[in-house]
């Protein structure tokens, strides 16, 4: 009897055994319990993204001559002029191609990673891609050391390529890194430079990248260090944005120039580590918008630059602006509303300055002042007067000591500084534009001067947002379109500025001569259509700033790209690894439990057998 109740013993706690290993499994995290993750997933590199010199013995040498090619190996063949790699492995690719695309398109039974090592190429193909990816796990782009290497495309595809929405020079619908340290020189004449369907890494070689619209796209996420990059692009720079308005950007290291653009670096996530980062643009310089936008920069040197931009933004976000570390050099012209930094203060943004050098110099008439949180001393300034182009900022302690000095490419009449020798309580000279002003610094964050519109909306005719991602033509000529959904005004805004606000000098509240509203305007928002909302590649939807709309979340950045979407982040996913650890805990429990209840119905047999 007695060893009876001791197996009944064992049973119930086997019981409560598995019980609570269920629910430690559905409530580990809000119990501070942590996930163990492999070390790939918490770097931002795998070995495999930042190895630019494998070895290329027992790859397959694929020797381009022209209007085909020689192959030593297995894994790929020749048709129609075209190379077409079907299996996974290694392959050394050199030579010419005048008219071909050379394409990954690897079967269900030969899929994996494949390493292309790039040995001196020149490929052309007028209708499509010069290298298309269509099929693989992961496709690796290796620059030989001392090699240079051209792809280029025509200014129109073929319909096939067109359907199958093939829109870049360099395309990839998989994962894709370009690494090595060779230099890869890429002209898009019909749309992208490089395109990326997926996650994108480029790691290391020097790349210019020429293109008709953006120079680099990605849908899903974009990382770049050890890299030299210069773009010129006829739209963005590099933009990262899925059909969601979701991604992310992040530069570690290396060198970025941007010699011409409309946005510089676009994406819902900016992240900035490190590097050297230039960039000349018409629109917007840096700039976060989407779901759920953040920028956030931490160390690197800086230089965004607009002479003739109008309504721009140096740094842009629809939420909040950190700065924590760095050198940052923002110039935007006087004219009209250009903000040198701009945050989405109407939906409850803010700049913080916590570290770092931080000149910007730009218009008034949009000023934003940054955050009294910051953790950095930082002032903003208004001039008295307008500062030409090329003048000089040098801000001073009270001992005569230079603590930053700077020429200014465009003109100015509003600057913010911030460098970790600006102390609260201290005092400070300013020389600008040919005149000295005093500062006392009162507190962290200081002001001096009277802004056009503290915060305000952003956007043409002061009603629009840049900071969001908005619809775009899709025909080729990288206009905006002129519909009224892509113009439409918040819900319930009348065009009389609130009672609360002091207009700019001379604005009356009345819409200027010769502009109308879109036909139909009742002052109500668009709704979004489905066909809006359909997949990035199936519309054309690529997620790019909007072409008016008030800034920030919820369908006020600038068209319908802004709407209220549902968020899906990475944290509700489950990647295998967890479905693995899943499976695993449950068999324990499950386990356990049936040991508890077969122990318990013997137990019970063998009393009645007595």
């Amino acid at each position: 009897m007695a060893a009876g109740r001791l197996f009944d013993k064992i049973a119930i706690l086997g019981i409560i055994f598995a019980l609570l290993l269920t629910v430690l499994f559905m409530n580990g995290e809000a119990l501070g319990m942590q996930r163990i993750v492999s070390e790939d997933e918490v770097s931002l590199f795998t070995e495999d993204e930042l190895n630019g010199s494998w070895d290329t013995s027992g790859a397959t040498l694929i020797t381009l001559t022209g209007d085909g090619a020689n192959i030593d190996g297995n894994g790929a063949y020749v048709q129609d002029g075209d190379v077409i790699i079907y299996a996974a492995g290694s392959y050394v690719v050199e030579g010419t191609l005048d008219n071909g695309s050379v394409i990954v398109n690897e079967t269900s039974k030969t899929k994996g990673k494949v390493w292309i090592f790039l040995n001196g190429v020149e490929i052309h193909c007028e209708d499509s891609a010069a290298i298309d990816i269509e099929e693989a796990t992961h496709v690796y782009l290796t620059l030989a050391e001392g090699t240079e290497n051209t792809l280029s495309d025509g200014a129109a595809y073929s319909e096939d390529a067109v359907n199958a929405n093939i829109r870049g020079a360099l395309f990839s619908r998989d994962d894709l890194t370009i690494n090595g340290s060779g230099s890869l020189t890429i002209t898009g004449s019909y749309r992208h430079g490089i395109v990326c369907n997926d996650d994108l890494r480029i790691t290391g070689g020097k790349i210019t990248v020429t293109a008709t619209e953006d120079g680099i796209h990605a849908n899903e996420s974009a990382r770049f260090t050890g890299m030299t990059l210069e773009i010129t692009a006829g739209d963005d720079g590099i933009t990262v944005s899925n059909d969601d308005n979701e991604g992310e950007l992040t530069v570690v290291s290396g060198s970025i120039r941007i010699l011409s653009c409309a946005e510089g670096m676009e994406s819902e996530k900016v992240t900035i580590d490190g590097g050297s980062i230039d960039i000349n643009f018409t629109n917007d310089g840096i700039n976060a918008g989407g779901t759920a936008p953040d920028l956030t920069i931490n160390g690197g040197e800086i230089r965004l630059v607009s002479e003739n931009g109008r309504d721009v933004d140096g740094l842009d976000s629809n939420a909040d602006i950190e700065i924590n570390g760095g050198t940052i050099l923002i110039s935007v012209n006087a004219d009209g509303m250009n903000n040198a930094i701009d945050y989405g203060s109407e939906t409850g943004g803010s700049c913080y300055i916590n570290g770092g050098t931080v000149i910007a110099a730009g218009s008034s008439g949009m000023a934003e002042e940054m955050s009294e949180s910051s953790a950095q001393g930082n002032v903003m300034y208004t001039l008295d007067e307008t500062a030409e182009a090329g003048s000089t900022v040098r801000l001073t302690d009270v001992d005569g000591t230079v603590i930053f000095e700077a020429e200014i490419p465009c003109s100015f009449n509003e600057l913010i500084l911030s460098d970790p020798t600006i102390e609260a309580g201290g005092t400070y000279t300013l020389e600008a534009g040919g005149q000295s002003y005093e500062i006392e610094m009162t507190g962290t964050t200081v002001k001096y001067g009277t802004s056009g519109m503290n915060g305000g909306f952003g956007g043409p005719m002061g009603m629009g947002g840049h900071g969001g991602f908005g619809r775009r033509d899709e025909t080729g000529t990288g206009e905006e379109p002129a519909s009224s959904e892509d113009t439409a005004f918040r819900e319930g805004f009348n065009g009389e500025m609130p009672k609360d606000m002091t207009p700019p000098e001379g604005f009356d509240g009345q819409v200027p001569e010769g502009l109308t509203m879109p036909e139909g305007f009742d002052g109500e928002m668009s709704a979004m259509s489905e066909t809006d909302k359909s997949d990035t590649e199936a519309s054309g939807w690529e997620g790019r700033h909007g072409a008016g709309g008030f800034g920030g979340p919820r369908g006020q950045g600038g068209g319908p790209g802004m709407q209220d979407w549902e968020q899906a982040g990475s944290e509700d996913t489950m990647s295998a690894e967890d479905v693995k650890t899943a499976l695993r805990i449950t068999g324990l429990a499950a386990a356990v439990l049936l040991a508890g209840i077969f122990a318990a119905a013997h137990m019970k047999n063998r009393k009645s057998a007595f």
